[in-house]
Protein backbone atom coordinates (compact mmCIF):
# COMPACT_ATOMS: atom_id res chain seq x y z
CA UNK A 1 0.00 0.00 0.00
CA UNK A 2 1.64 3.43 -1.07
CA UNK A 3 1.65 5.87 2.20
CA UNK A 4 1.84 9.67 1.84
CA UNK A 5 4.59 11.22 4.12
CA UNK A 6 2.22 12.76 6.51
CA UNK A 7 1.51 9.84 7.56
CA UNK A 8 4.45 8.18 8.28
CA UNK A 9 5.76 11.48 9.86
CA UNK A 10 2.33 10.35 12.22
CA UNK A 11 3.29 6.75 12.62
CA UNK A 12 6.68 7.83 13.90
CA UNK A 13 5.37 10.55 15.97
CA UNK A 14 3.44 8.04 17.82
CA UNK A 15 5.82 5.53 18.26
CA UNK A 16 8.68 7.77 19.26
CA UNK A 17 7.45 10.85 20.87
CA UNK A 18 10.15 11.73 23.27
CA UNK A 19 11.82 12.87 19.86
CA UNK A 20 9.57 14.87 17.97
CA UNK A 21 8.58 16.50 21.03
CA UNK A 22 12.11 17.99 21.70
CA UNK A 23 11.41 19.34 17.65
CA UNK A 24 8.89 21.76 17.96
CA UNK A 25 5.34 21.73 18.50
CA UNK A 26 4.56 20.00 15.24
CA UNK A 27 5.52 16.06 14.86
CA UNK A 28 6.87 16.73 11.42
CA UNK A 29 8.45 20.07 12.58
CA UNK A 30 12.00 18.69 13.01
CA UNK A 31 14.70 21.59 14.45
CA UNK A 32 17.89 21.34 16.07
CA UNK A 33 17.52 21.83 19.96
CA UNK A 34 21.52 22.90 20.12
CA UNK A 35 20.45 26.22 19.18
CA UNK A 36 20.31 28.63 21.37
CA UNK A 37 21.21 26.19 24.17
CA UNK A 38 24.45 27.98 25.12
CA UNK A 39 22.08 31.02 26.78
CA UNK A 40 24.44 33.91 26.57
CA UNK A 41 27.79 34.50 25.16
CA UNK A 42 30.16 33.61 27.70
CA UNK A 43 32.96 36.05 28.92
CA UNK A 44 35.94 36.51 31.32
CA UNK A 45 37.98 33.15 32.32
CA UNK A 46 35.68 30.25 31.81
CA UNK A 47 36.37 26.94 34.15
CA UNK A 48 36.36 22.98 33.12
CA UNK A 49 32.59 22.02 33.98
CA UNK A 50 31.41 25.49 31.72
CA UNK A 51 33.89 24.76 28.99
CA UNK A 52 32.52 20.68 28.75
CA UNK A 53 29.07 21.90 28.99
CA UNK A 54 29.70 24.67 26.01
CA UNK A 55 32.16 22.24 24.07
CA UNK A 56 29.37 19.69 24.34
CA UNK A 57 26.64 22.02 22.46
CA UNK A 58 29.49 23.20 19.86
CA UNK A 59 29.87 19.55 19.04
CA UNK A 60 26.06 19.21 18.80
CA UNK A 61 26.04 22.26 16.23
CA UNK A 62 28.65 21.36 14.37
CA UNK A 63 27.23 17.89 13.75
CA UNK A 64 23.52 19.00 13.14
CA UNK A 65 21.67 18.39 10.25
CA UNK A 66 20.11 21.66 10.02
CA UNK A 67 16.79 22.10 8.53
CA UNK A 68 14.48 24.60 6.86
CA UNK A 69 13.00 24.83 10.51
CA UNK A 70 16.44 26.09 11.63
CA UNK A 71 16.64 28.47 9.11
CA UNK A 72 18.65 26.20 6.63
CA UNK A 73 18.74 27.88 3.23
CA UNK A 74 19.32 31.50 1.79
CA UNK A 75 17.09 31.84 -1.10
CA UNK A 76 17.75 35.96 -1.25
CA UNK A 77 21.51 35.72 -0.63
CA UNK A 78 24.93 34.43 -2.30
CA UNK A 79 27.37 32.77 -0.47
CA UNK A 80 30.13 35.74 -0.40
CA UNK A 81 31.96 36.68 2.86
CA UNK A 82 30.41 40.32 2.47
CA UNK A 83 26.22 39.79 3.34
CA UNK A 84 24.86 40.19 -0.51
CA UNK A 85 21.91 39.87 -2.68
CA UNK A 86 21.63 37.42 -5.24
CA UNK A 87 20.80 38.49 -8.95
CA UNK A 88 18.53 36.38 -9.42
CA UNK A 89 16.89 33.02 -7.56
CA UNK A 90 19.11 29.38 -7.99
CA UNK A 91 16.40 27.17 -9.51
CA UNK A 92 17.65 24.43 -6.52
CA UNK A 93 17.92 24.93 -3.25
CA UNK A 94 21.32 22.64 -3.04
CA UNK A 95 24.29 23.22 -5.75
CA UNK A 96 27.85 21.68 -5.42
CA UNK A 97 28.92 24.93 -7.21
CA UNK A 98 27.57 27.42 -4.91
CA UNK A 99 25.71 25.73 -2.29
CA UNK A 100 23.80 24.69 -0.69
CA UNK A 101 26.01 21.49 -0.69
CA UNK A 102 25.67 20.20 2.62
CA UNK A 103 22.94 19.17 5.78
CA UNK A 104 26.10 19.28 8.86
CA UNK A 105 29.44 20.44 9.18
CA UNK A 106 30.12 17.04 9.51
CA UNK A 107 28.97 16.33 6.78
CA UNK A 108 32.26 16.91 5.06
CA UNK A 109 35.15 17.08 8.06
CA UNK A 110 34.35 13.64 9.10
CA UNK A 111 38.18 11.64 8.26
CA UNK A 112 39.01 9.61 10.30
CA UNK A 113 36.53 11.40 12.54
CA UNK A 114 34.55 14.29 13.13
CA UNK A 115 36.47 17.62 12.93
CA UNK A 116 38.82 15.44 10.22
CA UNK A 117 39.21 16.36 6.44
CA UNK A 118 36.73 15.71 3.62
CA UNK A 119 37.10 12.88 1.12
CA UNK A 120 37.24 13.86 -2.44
CA UNK A 121 33.60 13.34 -3.03
CA UNK A 122 33.21 15.86 -0.18
CA UNK A 123 35.35 18.56 -2.25
CA UNK A 124 33.62 22.55 -2.28
CA UNK A 125 33.45 24.92 -4.59
CA UNK A 126 34.32 28.41 -3.69
CA UNK A 127 34.07 31.53 -5.38
CA UNK A 128 36.85 33.05 -5.01
CA UNK A 129 37.17 35.42 -7.91
CA UNK A 130 33.53 35.58 -8.27
CA UNK A 131 32.46 37.00 -4.59
CA UNK A 132 29.49 39.04 -5.18
CA UNK A 133 27.35 36.12 -7.13
CA UNK A 134 26.07 32.69 -7.37
CA UNK A 135 27.24 31.05 -9.84
CA UNK A 136 27.04 27.57 -11.88
CA UNK A 137 30.30 26.89 -13.81
CA UNK A 138 33.57 24.85 -12.23
CA UNK A 139 35.52 26.69 -14.62
CA UNK A 140 38.56 27.98 -12.78
CA UNK A 141 38.15 31.77 -13.77
CA UNK A 142 35.14 31.94 -11.72
CA UNK A 143 35.39 28.29 -8.95
CA UNK A 144 38.05 27.09 -7.04
CA UNK A 145 37.60 23.47 -6.40
CA UNK A 146 38.87 22.90 -2.30
CA UNK A 147 39.80 19.88 -0.54
CA UNK A 148 37.77 19.44 2.98
CA UNK A 149 40.65 20.53 5.63
CA UNK A 150 40.75 18.92 9.20
CA UNK A 151 40.37 20.84 11.65
CA UNK A 152 42.45 19.11 14.46
CA UNK A 153 45.02 21.23 16.65
CA UNK A 154 42.98 24.22 15.40
CA UNK A 155 42.74 26.08 18.68
CA UNK A 156 46.87 25.81 18.84
CA UNK A 157 47.03 27.08 15.08
CA UNK A 158 45.20 30.38 16.12
CA UNK A 159 47.07 31.15 18.76
CA UNK A 160 50.31 30.20 16.98
CA UNK A 161 49.03 33.03 14.77
CA UNK A 162 48.05 35.39 17.38
CA UNK A 163 51.56 35.35 19.07
CA UNK A 164 53.42 35.73 15.75
CA UNK A 165 50.90 38.79 14.94
CA UNK A 166 51.78 40.33 18.23
CA UNK A 167 55.29 40.48 17.31
CA UNK A 168 55.44 41.31 14.47
CA UNK A 169 52.94 44.27 15.30
CA UNK A 170 55.25 44.74 17.98
CA UNK A 171 58.21 45.05 15.49
CA UNK A 172 56.80 47.71 13.56
CA UNK A 173 55.57 49.99 16.55
CA UNK A 174 59.30 49.53 17.66
CA UNK A 175 60.59 51.00 14.21
CA UNK A 176 57.99 53.61 14.04
CA UNK A 177 58.76 55.00 17.51
CA UNK A 178 62.89 54.85 16.71
CA UNK A 179 62.07 56.34 13.33
CA UNK A 180 60.46 59.09 15.15
CA UNK A 181 62.71 59.61 17.76
CA UNK A 182 66.18 59.33 15.47
CA UNK A 183 64.27 61.42 12.36
CA UNK A 184 65.62 58.53 9.79
CA UNK A 185 63.97 55.40 8.21
CA UNK A 186 64.58 52.59 10.62
CA UNK A 187 64.96 49.23 8.27
CA UNK A 188 63.79 46.27 10.99
CA UNK A 189 63.32 42.49 10.02
CA UNK A 190 60.16 40.98 10.65
CA UNK A 191 61.02 38.21 12.59
CA UNK A 192 58.17 36.19 14.37
CA UNK A 193 59.20 32.29 16.28
CA UNK A 194 62.25 32.11 14.18
CA UNK A 195 60.05 32.75 11.35
CA UNK A 196 60.99 35.55 8.52
CA UNK A 197 58.67 37.65 7.15
CA UNK A 198 60.69 40.28 5.15
CA UNK A 199 61.81 43.82 6.12
CA UNK A 200 59.70 47.27 6.79
CA UNK A 201 61.15 50.34 6.47
CA UNK A 202 59.62 52.94 8.93
CA UNK A 203 60.17 56.57 7.84
CA UNK A 204 59.89 59.65 10.50
CA UNK A 205 56.86 60.81 8.79
CA UNK A 206 54.89 57.85 10.28
CA UNK A 207 54.57 56.00 7.07
CA UNK A 208 55.77 52.38 6.56
CA UNK A 209 57.41 51.02 3.40
CA UNK A 210 55.75 47.35 2.93
CA UNK A 211 57.60 46.46 -0.52
CA UNK A 212 60.26 43.95 1.19
CA UNK A 213 57.51 41.98 3.33
CA UNK A 214 56.78 38.26 2.48
CA UNK A 215 54.27 35.55 3.30
CA UNK A 216 52.02 37.78 5.09
CA UNK A 217 49.09 40.75 4.36
CA UNK A 218 50.67 44.13 4.53
CA UNK A 219 48.64 44.74 8.06
CA UNK A 220 50.94 42.07 9.33
CA UNK A 221 48.34 39.54 10.09
CA UNK A 222 49.13 35.94 10.58
CA UNK A 223 45.90 34.49 8.74
CA UNK A 224 46.28 30.86 9.18
CA UNK A 225 42.90 29.19 8.00
CA UNK A 226 42.08 28.06 4.27
CA UNK A 227 44.13 27.08 2.31
CA UNK A 228 45.54 29.89 0.95
CA UNK A 229 45.78 31.30 4.62
CA UNK A 230 43.22 34.52 4.45
CA UNK A 231 40.88 34.02 7.59
CA UNK A 232 42.47 35.13 10.80
CA UNK A 233 39.84 33.39 13.35
CA UNK A 234 37.77 30.08 13.72
CA UNK A 235 35.17 32.60 14.68
CA UNK A 236 35.66 33.84 11.27
CA UNK A 237 35.77 30.78 9.18
CA UNK A 238 32.81 29.41 11.20
CA UNK A 239 30.67 31.92 10.04
CA UNK A 240 31.52 32.20 6.29
CA UNK A 241 31.52 28.14 5.98
CA UNK A 242 27.68 28.69 7.98
CA UNK A 243 26.51 30.63 5.11
CA UNK A 244 28.49 28.72 2.21
CA UNK A 245 27.45 25.26 2.96
CA UNK A 246 23.97 25.41 4.88
CA UNK A 247 22.43 29.13 4.58
CA UNK A 248 22.48 29.39 8.41
CA UNK A 249 23.72 32.76 8.74
CA UNK A 250 25.00 34.61 12.14
CA UNK A 251 23.37 37.46 13.69
CA UNK A 252 26.82 38.84 14.12
CA UNK A 253 27.43 39.22 10.62
CA UNK A 254 23.57 39.05 8.92
CA UNK A 255 21.66 40.62 11.62
CA UNK A 256 19.98 43.62 11.67
CA UNK A 257 23.41 45.48 13.36
CA UNK A 258 24.46 44.96 9.89
CA UNK A 259 22.04 44.66 6.95
CA UNK A 260 19.23 46.21 8.87
CA UNK A 261 17.00 43.21 9.01
CA UNK A 262 16.98 39.69 11.02
CA UNK A 263 16.23 37.56 8.21
CA UNK A 264 18.92 39.10 5.42
CA UNK A 265 18.62 35.63 3.18
CA UNK A 266 14.87 35.78 3.21
CA UNK A 267 13.81 32.31 4.02
CA UNK A 268 11.39 33.58 6.88
CA UNK A 269 13.92 32.57 9.92
CA UNK A 270 15.29 35.66 11.38
CA UNK A 271 18.60 34.96 14.45
CA UNK A 272 19.06 31.70 12.48
CA UNK A 273 22.62 32.05 14.67
CA UNK A 274 22.75 33.77 18.16
CA UNK A 275 26.63 35.38 19.28
CA UNK A 276 26.62 31.78 22.06
CA UNK A 277 26.08 29.60 19.56
CA UNK A 278 28.74 30.73 17.20
CA UNK A 279 30.89 30.57 20.44
CA UNK A 280 30.33 27.14 21.22
CA UNK A 281 30.95 25.67 17.77
CA UNK A 282 34.29 28.01 18.30
CA UNK A 283 35.12 26.08 21.30
CA UNK A 284 34.44 22.71 20.07
CA UNK A 285 36.57 23.52 16.81
CA UNK A 286 39.60 24.88 19.45
CA UNK A 287 39.67 22.24 21.64
CA UNK A 288 40.33 19.98 18.84
CA UNK A 289 43.54 17.43 19.72
CA UNK A 290 46.27 18.36 17.11
CA UNK A 291 47.38 15.11 15.51
CA UNK A 292 50.53 12.85 17.48
CA UNK A 293 53.36 11.63 16.70
CA UNK A 294 53.60 8.31 16.82
CA UNK A 295 56.47 5.70 17.41
CA UNK A 296 56.18 2.36 15.57
CA UNK A 297 55.92 -0.60 17.18
CA UNK A 298 59.11 -2.35 14.63
CA UNK A 299 62.31 -1.50 15.52
CA UNK A 300 63.41 -1.12 11.71
CA UNK A 301 60.72 1.19 11.49
CA UNK A 302 61.59 3.14 14.30
CA UNK A 303 65.26 3.26 12.89
CA UNK A 304 64.15 4.24 9.55
CA UNK A 305 61.86 7.23 11.35
CA UNK A 306 64.97 8.37 13.19
CA UNK A 307 67.06 8.14 10.28
CA UNK A 308 63.93 10.23 8.03
CA UNK A 309 64.21 13.05 10.81
CA UNK A 310 67.78 13.40 11.26
CA UNK A 311 68.17 13.44 6.85
CA UNK A 312 64.99 16.14 7.08
CA UNK A 313 67.46 18.57 9.16
CA UNK A 314 70.47 17.85 6.99
CA UNK A 315 68.35 18.67 3.82
CA UNK A 316 67.51 22.02 5.34
CA UNK A 317 63.33 21.06 4.93
CA UNK A 318 62.99 22.20 9.00
CA UNK A 319 63.80 25.51 7.35
CA UNK A 320 60.11 25.76 6.29
CA UNK A 321 58.59 22.88 8.44
CA UNK A 322 59.55 23.59 11.56
CA UNK A 323 60.09 21.00 14.42
CA UNK A 324 58.39 23.41 16.92
CA UNK A 325 57.11 26.71 16.91
CA UNK A 326 56.03 27.24 20.92
CA UNK A 327 53.40 28.64 22.50
CA UNK A 328 53.54 31.70 25.16
CA UNK A 329 50.32 30.66 26.21
CA UNK A 330 47.25 27.92 26.52
CA UNK A 331 44.96 30.66 27.01
CA UNK A 332 42.67 31.16 24.11
CA UNK A 333 40.38 34.29 24.29
CA UNK A 334 36.98 34.56 21.79
CA UNK A 335 35.97 36.90 20.30
CA UNK A 336 39.86 37.26 19.62
CA UNK A 337 41.73 40.48 18.64
CA UNK A 338 41.69 39.23 14.39
CA UNK A 339 38.60 39.28 12.90
CA UNK A 340 36.98 40.90 9.78
CA UNK A 341 34.69 43.95 10.30
CA UNK A 342 31.81 41.88 10.15
CA UNK A 343 32.84 39.54 12.65
CA UNK A 344 32.74 39.74 16.67
CA UNK A 345 35.84 40.47 18.15
CA UNK A 346 37.35 41.90 21.74
CA UNK A 347 36.36 45.44 21.60
CA UNK A 348 32.99 44.48 20.76
CA UNK A 349 31.99 42.52 23.59
CA UNK A 350 32.55 43.63 27.48
CA UNK A 351 34.52 40.41 28.43
CA UNK A 352 35.88 38.19 25.87
CA UNK A 353 35.44 34.13 27.00
CA UNK A 354 38.86 33.18 27.94
CA UNK A 355 39.51 29.48 27.81
CA UNK A 356 42.65 27.43 28.70
CA UNK A 357 42.89 25.17 26.28
CA UNK A 358 45.62 22.89 28.85
CA UNK A 359 42.27 21.74 30.68
CA UNK A 360 40.83 20.25 28.06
Amino acid sequence: MKRSWSSIAFAAAILCPTIYAEAGNKPWEERTAAIGAAGNIPGGPVGKTEMERLRTIGEDLFTAKFTINDGAGRPDATQAAIPTKVRYHAPNAFSRTAGLDANACSSCHNEPLTGGAGDFTANVFVSEGFVNADFDTIDPQFSNERGTNHLFGAGLIELLAREMTADLHAIRGKALRQARETGEAVRAELLAKGVSYGFITANPDGLVALDEISGVDPDLTIRPFSQKGVIASLRQFTVNAMNVHHGMQADERYGARWTGTGDFDGDGHASELGDADVSAIVLWQATLRPPARETPDDRGWREAAARGETLMTEFACTQCHRPALPLKSLKFSDPGPSASASNLNDRQVESPAIYDLGLM
